[in-house]
Protein backbone atom coordinates (compact mmCIF):
# COMPACT_ATOMS: atom_id res chain seq x y z
CA UNK A 1 0.00 0.00 0.00
CA UNK A 2 1.38 3.66 -0.81
CA UNK A 3 1.85 5.82 2.02
CA UNK A 4 -1.63 7.95 3.26
CA UNK A 5 -1.96 11.35 1.48
CA UNK A 6 -3.78 14.00 4.03
CA UNK A 7 -6.81 13.81 1.76
CA UNK A 8 -6.62 10.08 3.00
CA UNK A 9 -6.38 11.18 6.48
CA UNK A 10 -9.40 13.43 5.52
CA UNK A 11 -11.38 10.64 4.05
CA UNK A 12 -10.40 8.24 7.51
CA UNK A 13 -12.13 11.04 9.70
CA UNK A 14 -15.18 10.79 7.40
CA UNK A 15 -15.33 6.96 7.67
CA UNK A 16 -14.80 6.92 11.50
CA UNK A 17 -17.60 9.67 11.66
CA UNK A 18 -19.65 6.87 9.62
CA UNK A 19 -19.00 4.33 12.03
CA UNK A 20 -20.09 6.42 15.00
CA UNK A 21 -23.22 7.76 13.61
CA UNK A 22 -24.37 4.27 12.21
CA UNK A 23 -24.75 4.70 8.97
CA UNK A 24 -23.88 7.31 6.01
CA UNK A 25 -27.35 9.11 6.62
CA UNK A 26 -26.67 9.93 9.80
CA UNK A 27 -23.31 10.85 9.20
CA UNK A 28 -24.83 12.95 6.06
CA UNK A 29 -26.09 15.18 8.48
CA UNK A 30 -22.89 15.47 10.90
CA UNK A 31 -20.70 16.00 7.73
CA UNK A 32 -22.71 18.34 6.12
CA UNK A 33 -22.50 16.65 2.74
CA UNK A 34 -24.13 14.52 0.09
CA UNK A 35 -24.45 10.85 0.75
CA UNK A 36 -23.33 10.02 -2.66
CA UNK A 37 -20.15 12.58 -1.85
CA UNK A 38 -19.62 9.85 1.10
CA UNK A 39 -20.06 6.41 -0.88
CA UNK A 40 -17.59 8.04 -3.52
CA UNK A 41 -15.19 8.88 -0.06
CA UNK A 42 -15.70 5.82 0.91
CA UNK A 43 -15.26 3.64 -2.18
CA UNK A 44 -11.52 5.92 -2.56
CA UNK A 45 -10.61 4.68 0.77
CA UNK A 46 -11.59 1.18 0.28
CA UNK A 47 -9.74 1.40 -2.94
CA UNK A 48 -6.66 3.29 -1.78
CA UNK A 49 -6.30 0.19 1.24
CA UNK A 50 -7.33 -2.72 -0.98
CA UNK A 51 -9.82 -3.76 1.09
CA UNK A 52 -13.68 -3.23 1.83
CA UNK A 53 -14.60 -1.27 4.87
CA UNK A 54 -18.35 -1.85 5.04
CA UNK A 55 -21.34 -3.29 4.31
CA UNK A 56 -24.11 -0.85 3.10
CA UNK A 57 -27.59 -1.13 1.49
CA UNK A 58 -30.96 -2.56 2.25
CA UNK A 59 -29.65 -4.28 5.00
CA UNK A 60 -28.44 -1.15 6.69
CA UNK A 61 -25.00 -0.64 7.80
CA UNK A 62 -22.21 -3.18 9.10
CA UNK A 63 -18.58 -2.83 9.38
CA UNK A 64 -16.44 -5.75 7.44
CA UNK A 65 -13.66 -7.72 9.51
CA UNK A 66 -11.26 -5.33 7.86
CA UNK A 67 -13.33 -1.95 8.31
CA UNK A 68 -12.93 -3.19 12.08
CA UNK A 69 -9.35 -3.02 12.23
CA UNK A 70 -9.42 0.35 10.29
CA UNK A 71 -11.70 1.98 12.41
CA UNK A 72 -9.60 0.78 15.94
CA UNK A 73 -6.47 1.92 14.20
CA UNK A 74 -7.69 5.23 13.07
CA UNK A 75 -8.81 6.31 16.35
CA UNK A 76 -5.32 5.29 17.16
CA UNK A 77 -3.76 7.81 14.62
CA UNK A 78 -5.95 10.16 15.61
CA UNK A 79 -5.65 9.90 19.12
CA UNK A 80 -1.22 10.03 18.61
CA UNK A 81 -2.03 13.22 16.12
CA UNK A 82 -3.67 15.12 19.10
CA UNK A 83 -0.95 14.13 21.51
CA UNK A 84 1.70 14.96 19.67
CA UNK A 85 -0.14 18.80 19.02
CA UNK A 86 -0.56 18.72 22.60
CA UNK A 87 3.04 18.03 23.43
CA UNK A 88 4.72 20.66 20.80
CA UNK A 89 2.15 23.48 22.62
CA UNK A 90 3.48 22.45 25.55
CA UNK A 91 7.00 22.83 25.22
CA UNK A 92 6.00 26.34 23.92
CA UNK A 93 4.09 27.09 27.10
CA UNK A 94 0.95 26.66 25.96
CA UNK A 95 -1.88 25.46 28.36
CA UNK A 96 -3.72 23.68 24.79
CA UNK A 97 -4.94 20.67 23.41
CA UNK A 98 -7.09 17.81 24.20
CA UNK A 99 -7.73 16.21 27.17
CA UNK A 100 -9.37 12.28 26.98
CA UNK A 101 -11.19 11.30 30.24
CA UNK A 102 -13.16 8.22 30.94
CA UNK A 103 -16.08 7.84 33.54
CA UNK A 104 -18.45 5.37 34.80
CA UNK A 105 -22.61 6.20 33.92
CA UNK A 106 -24.18 7.90 36.17
CA UNK A 107 -21.91 9.31 38.26
CA UNK A 108 -22.68 12.89 37.27
CA UNK A 109 -25.10 13.83 39.45
CA UNK A 110 -22.94 12.48 42.51
CA UNK A 111 -22.59 15.76 45.24
CA UNK A 112 -19.09 14.11 45.87
CA UNK A 113 -18.33 13.81 42.44
CA UNK A 114 -16.11 17.87 42.06
CA UNK A 115 -15.23 17.20 37.93
CA UNK A 116 -17.78 19.85 37.25
CA UNK A 117 -15.95 22.39 39.19
CA UNK A 118 -12.10 20.90 38.34
CA UNK A 119 -13.72 21.53 34.44
CA UNK A 120 -14.58 25.06 35.79
CA UNK A 121 -10.64 25.73 36.46
CA UNK A 122 -9.32 24.43 34.26
CA UNK A 123 -11.00 26.26 31.61
CA UNK A 124 -10.74 29.29 33.37
CA UNK A 125 -6.60 28.64 32.92
CA UNK A 126 -6.41 27.33 29.48
CA UNK A 127 -9.39 28.47 27.42
CA UNK A 128 -8.33 26.42 24.30
CA UNK A 129 -7.79 23.37 26.07
CA UNK A 130 -10.37 20.52 24.64
CA UNK A 131 -11.93 18.18 27.33
CA UNK A 132 -13.32 14.41 25.07
CA UNK A 133 -15.52 13.09 28.12
CA UNK A 134 -17.09 9.49 27.81
CA UNK A 135 -18.80 7.55 29.91
CA UNK A 136 -18.48 3.64 29.81
CA UNK A 137 -18.28 0.71 32.54
CA UNK A 138 -15.45 0.04 34.61
CA UNK A 139 -14.08 -2.64 31.77
CA UNK A 140 -14.45 0.28 29.06
CA UNK A 141 -12.55 2.59 30.99
CA UNK A 142 -9.48 0.02 31.89
CA UNK A 143 -9.17 -1.10 28.16
CA UNK A 144 -9.77 2.59 26.90
CA UNK A 145 -6.45 3.43 29.04
CA UNK A 146 -4.30 0.34 28.17
CA UNK A 147 -5.02 1.05 24.25
CA UNK A 148 -4.40 4.95 24.78
CA UNK A 149 -7.21 6.30 23.65
CA UNK A 150 -8.21 7.89 27.05
CA UNK A 151 -5.56 10.22 29.50
CA UNK A 152 -7.17 8.93 32.55
CA UNK A 153 -10.62 7.09 34.04
CA UNK A 154 -12.56 8.23 36.96
CA UNK A 155 -14.95 4.81 37.71
CA UNK A 156 -15.24 2.30 40.54
CA UNK A 157 -12.97 -0.47 40.63
CA UNK A 158 -13.79 -3.64 41.78
CA UNK A 159 -10.21 -5.38 40.70
CA UNK A 160 -6.49 -3.89 39.92
CA UNK A 161 -5.02 -4.66 37.12
CA UNK A 162 -1.38 -4.44 37.51
CA UNK A 163 -0.47 -2.15 34.48
CA UNK A 164 -3.04 0.75 35.80
CA UNK A 165 -3.06 2.87 38.86
CA UNK A 166 -5.59 3.29 41.02
CA UNK A 167 -6.35 6.45 43.70
CA UNK A 168 -9.36 6.89 45.71
CA UNK A 169 -11.09 10.07 44.44
CA UNK A 170 -13.98 10.30 46.12
CA UNK A 171 -17.49 8.12 47.69
CA UNK A 172 -20.44 6.80 46.70
CA UNK A 173 -23.24 5.71 49.26
CA UNK A 174 -26.21 4.16 48.26
CA UNK A 175 -28.35 1.05 50.15
CA UNK A 176 -30.85 -1.47 48.78
CA UNK A 177 -34.48 -0.23 47.47
CA UNK A 178 -37.31 -2.14 46.01
CA UNK A 179 -40.19 -0.49 43.87
CA UNK A 180 -43.57 1.08 44.99
CA UNK A 181 -44.66 -2.11 42.92
CA UNK A 182 -42.97 -4.56 44.95
CA UNK A 183 -44.39 -6.33 48.06
CA UNK A 184 -41.64 -4.96 50.62
CA UNK A 185 -42.52 -0.93 49.67
CA UNK A 186 -45.07 -1.40 52.62
CA UNK A 187 -43.40 -3.47 55.12
CA UNK A 188 -42.04 -2.00 57.90
CA UNK A 189 -41.07 -4.70 60.59
CA UNK A 190 -37.46 -5.49 60.21
CA UNK A 191 -37.74 -8.91 61.20
CA UNK A 192 -40.29 -9.56 58.39
CA UNK A 193 -38.61 -7.52 55.66
CA UNK A 194 -35.17 -10.47 56.46
CA UNK A 195 -37.48 -12.59 55.99
CA UNK A 196 -39.07 -11.31 52.74
CA UNK A 197 -35.54 -10.78 51.24
CA UNK A 198 -34.55 -14.42 51.59
CA UNK A 199 -36.98 -15.16 48.50
CA UNK A 200 -37.00 -11.71 46.98
CA UNK A 201 -35.23 -11.77 43.47
CA UNK A 202 -31.76 -9.82 43.95
CA UNK A 203 -29.70 -7.81 41.26
CA UNK A 204 -26.30 -7.71 42.58
CA UNK A 205 -22.85 -5.87 41.56
CA UNK A 206 -19.86 -7.56 41.05
CA UNK A 207 -18.23 -5.09 43.22
CA UNK A 208 -20.53 -5.80 45.88
CA UNK A 209 -20.55 -9.43 46.40
CA UNK A 210 -19.77 -10.67 49.55
CA UNK A 211 -20.79 -7.56 51.19
CA UNK A 212 -24.53 -7.78 51.77
CA UNK A 213 -23.40 -11.69 53.40
CA UNK A 214 -21.23 -9.93 55.87
CA UNK A 215 -24.04 -7.57 57.13
CA UNK A 216 -26.25 -10.95 57.92
CA UNK A 217 -28.59 -10.49 54.89
CA UNK A 218 -29.52 -13.14 53.25
CA UNK A 219 -30.41 -12.50 49.21
CA UNK A 220 -31.77 -14.43 46.49
CA UNK A 221 -29.32 -12.99 43.73
CA UNK A 222 -31.02 -14.05 40.38
CA UNK A 223 -29.02 -11.18 37.99
CA UNK A 224 -25.51 -9.57 38.23
CA UNK A 225 -24.77 -6.14 36.19
CA UNK A 226 -22.83 -3.60 36.02
CA UNK A 227 -24.70 -0.79 34.92
CA UNK A 228 -26.99 1.43 37.53
CA UNK A 229 -29.34 2.62 34.93
CA UNK A 230 -30.19 -1.52 34.17
CA UNK A 231 -30.60 -1.72 38.30
CA UNK A 232 -33.09 1.53 38.46
CA UNK A 233 -34.98 -0.74 35.68
CA UNK A 234 -35.27 -3.93 37.64
CA UNK A 235 -35.99 -2.02 40.60
CA UNK A 236 -38.89 0.45 39.00
CA UNK A 237 -40.16 -2.82 37.75
CA UNK A 238 -41.58 -4.17 41.33
CA UNK A 239 -39.80 -7.46 40.80
CA UNK A 240 -36.41 -7.17 42.03
CA UNK A 241 -34.47 -5.59 44.82
CA UNK A 242 -30.97 -4.10 44.14
CA UNK A 243 -28.65 -1.36 45.32
CA UNK A 244 -28.98 2.46 44.37
CA UNK A 245 -26.76 5.13 44.83
CA UNK A 246 -28.68 7.58 47.08
CA UNK A 247 -27.80 10.44 45.03
CA UNK A 248 -29.67 8.81 42.34
CA UNK A 249 -32.55 7.23 44.28
CA UNK A 250 -33.24 10.24 46.68
CA UNK A 251 -35.68 11.83 43.62
CA UNK A 252 -37.70 9.05 43.11
CA UNK A 253 -37.97 8.47 46.96
CA UNK A 254 -39.48 11.99 46.92
CA UNK A 255 -41.88 10.67 44.15
CA UNK A 256 -43.11 7.87 46.08
CA UNK A 257 -41.45 5.27 43.26
CA UNK A 258 -38.94 3.62 45.66
CA UNK A 259 -38.00 3.24 49.09
CA UNK A 260 -35.07 2.12 51.00
CA UNK A 261 -34.63 -1.14 52.83
CA UNK A 262 -32.99 -1.38 56.26
CA UNK A 263 -30.98 1.32 54.89
CA UNK A 264 -29.02 1.89 58.51
CA UNK A 265 -27.80 -2.09 57.83
CA UNK A 266 -27.25 -2.05 54.12
CA UNK A 267 -25.48 1.28 53.13
CA UNK A 268 -22.36 0.90 51.23
CA UNK A 269 -19.77 3.03 50.51
CA UNK A 270 -18.46 2.99 47.08
CA UNK A 271 -14.81 4.51 46.82
CA UNK A 272 -14.25 5.93 43.29
CA UNK A 273 -10.71 5.85 42.05
CA UNK A 274 -8.70 8.31 39.65
CA UNK A 275 -6.71 5.14 36.99
CA UNK A 276 -4.14 6.65 35.23
CA UNK A 277 -1.72 3.93 33.08
CA UNK A 278 1.34 3.06 35.06
CA UNK A 279 4.74 4.09 33.91
CA UNK A 280 3.19 6.14 30.53
CA UNK A 281 4.04 9.88 30.62
CA UNK A 282 0.89 12.06 30.28
CA UNK A 283 1.09 15.32 27.77
CA UNK A 284 1.29 18.41 30.10
CA UNK A 285 -1.94 19.41 30.36
CA UNK A 286 -3.66 15.87 31.00
CA UNK A 287 -1.25 16.50 34.58
CA UNK A 288 -2.76 20.40 35.01
CA UNK A 289 -5.92 18.79 34.86
CA UNK A 290 -5.08 15.91 37.42
CA UNK A 291 -3.09 18.59 39.85
CA UNK A 292 -6.80 20.63 39.33
CA UNK A 293 -8.75 17.28 40.41
CA UNK A 294 -6.88 16.66 43.40
CA UNK A 295 -7.62 20.38 44.52
CA UNK A 296 -11.07 19.85 43.93
CA UNK A 297 -11.16 16.45 46.07
CA UNK A 298 -10.05 16.90 49.23
CA UNK A 299 -10.82 14.24 51.28
CA UNK A 300 -8.58 11.44 50.03
CA UNK A 301 -5.55 14.00 50.14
Amino acid sequence: MTPLADIDIKVLHVFCVIVESGGFGAAQVKLNISQSMISKQISHLETRLGMRLCNRGRRGFSLTDNGKIVYTAAKKLFDSMEDFRTEVSAQAGQLVGEIRIGINDNSASNPNNHLPETIAALKSRANEVRLDIRSGSNIDLESWLIEGSIHLAIGYFYHRLPSIEYQPLFDEVGSLYCGHRHPLFNVDDESEIRTMLATADFVGLHALQGDVKDMGITLNQTNITEDVDAHLLFVLSGNYVAYLPHHIALPLVEKGLVRPLLPEVTQQVAVFQLATLRGKEMPNIANVFIDELWANHSSYR
